[in-house]
């Protein structure tokens, strides 16, 4: 994102609507930014980690922004990339960036819901019936802190 906004023009001399564009681009990017650290500031501990070699899980993570989707951390880093695809103003990448993003973790939310139904059973079915995988609804953002599923 710095240097996106390091290769742009100087305010001077712009359209008020081009300043506009970029601040909205980069705010957009800040605000799954902040998802994100907000998140993983929720998180229970032995969740949402950095699972790199094989899943694992303590406890399902239920409350929070995961009362209000499935995979809050996915969505965040879709919405950093596509906010940064919409600060070059190309009209195709953002496109090609929601079509990749979208690509790449599909694969990863599948790997992770079948692990977690293994894992939790009736808790994660239950879940899920409830709380849509990647586009948030609030109707079922009822966060209850500290109630997290275990087994």
């Amino acid at each position: 994102m710095i240097l996106a906004v390091g290769q742009s023009r100087p305010a001077r001399g712009r359209h008020g609507g081009e300043l506009g564009w970029e601040i909205a681009c980069v705010l957009l990017s800040l605000g799954g930014l902040a998802l994100r650290a907000y998140t993983v500031g929720v998180a229970a501990p032995g969740t949402s980690g950095r699972n790199t070699r094989e899943q694992k899980a303590a406890s399902l993570n239920t409350t929070g922004p995961y009362s209000v989707v499935r995979h809050p951390l996915y969505v965040a880093n879709f919405v950093i990339a596509v906010g940064l695809a919409l600060f070059t103003r190309a009209w195709f990448l953002p496109l090609v960036v929601a079509a990749l993003t979208f690509g790449y973790y599909a694969c990863i939310v599948q790997r992770e819901e079948v692990f977690l139904r293994e894992r939790f059973g009736a808790a994660f079915d239950g879940w899920s019936a409830r709380v849509p995988a990647v586009v948030p609804t609030f109707s079922s953002g009822r966060s209850r802190c500290g109630e997290n599923s275990t087994r």
